[in-house]
């Protein structure tokens, strides 16, 4: 089991096992790269980098960069692909996290930057998402993913970030075989349904009102909308925002990935690996 924390989650996770006590057994940690870049900015980032590096660190690679390399794969190894840094690129990672700092921040700043910038995007697949019911008649609330997925919308969001929307040959040309070779990903799956969620959040079709929000071009979802992408069956999201909460319960009904607070999480007798 490994533990993917939200950057919300970062002090009072460092502070929970600041000594680590025996019971808090927990060596593996996984950080996407938005986690990274929100760490990176802010005033005390020196001493929280200095204590994650006491941890098994997993680094995700970013989305955009996972897109590329899934254009190039068959579906064999598109259903088989890890959403994570080599060990040459996570220690190449590390080693300028420890001696260029300044380069780090300038890049952290300007993935916050482009971030922001998918507030206004998401607004437009909600727009798009919602002409599609308006003219396939389609006026309803949605109970559940299962429900969701059956209104074929996510099949073209695959299709356009993976080829960059017509832009990038694929291995896979064949729609239907590629967007069954993500669903097969456990990793890329929770992704992109992930993904639906929202944009049917923000389209305010689900049939629970605690579902439904708005996006905001000031607010960074992005950073909480991947996170799930870099979870593997028995992993924990360790995050405190509600939306990515109810999001995963939607997205994962089984239960195979939970998201919890660090107060949840060590709240009686510990965890173990």
């Amino acid at each position: 089991m490994r533990l993917v924390i939200d950057s919300n989650q970062i002090s009072p996770f460092l502070k929970m096992t600041v000594p680590l006590e025996p019971r808090y057994v927990v060596h593996r940690i996984t950080l996407s790269p938005y986690i990274v870049a929100e760490v990176l900015l802010r005033p005390d980032s020196y001493g929280l980098l200095a204590h994650l590096r006491n941890f098994d660190i997993r680094y995700g690679l970013e989305p955009p960069e996972i897109m590329l390399r899934l254009a190039g794969h068959n579906e064999s190894e598109i259903s088989q692909f890890k959403p994570f840094e080599n060990s040459t690129e996570r220690d190449s990672l590390s080693e300028m996290l420890v001696e260029k700092p300044a380069a780090c921040v300038d890049w952290a700043t300007a993935m916050k930057r482009e971030n922001r910038k998918f507030g206004a995007l998401m607004f437009q697949l909600a727009t798009r998402f919602r002409v599609k019911l308006r003219n396939e008649r389609l006026f309803l609330r949605l109970n559940d993913m299962s429900e969701a997925l059956q209104l074929s919308f996510l099949p073209s969001v695959v299709l356009a970030s993976i080829s960059n929307k017509s832009q990038r040959q694929l291995v896979v040309s064949n729609p239907d075989r590629l967007y069954s070779a993500v669903m097969d990903n456990s990793h890329l799956s929770r992704f992109f349904k992930t993904v639906l969620y929202f944009i049917v959040s923000y389209s305010r079709m689900w049939a629970d009102q605690i579902h439904n929000f708005d996006a905001s071009r000031s607010r960074d979802d992005w950073a909480d909308i991947t996170l799930p992408l870099y979870a593997e069956d028995g992993d924990v999201l360790v995050t405190a925002d509600k939306k990515l909460c109810n999001a995963i319960k939607m997205v994962d009904p089984r239960g195979d990935v939970k998201a919890r607070t660090t107060y949840e999480l060590f709240r009686s007798d510990g965890i173990h690996d």
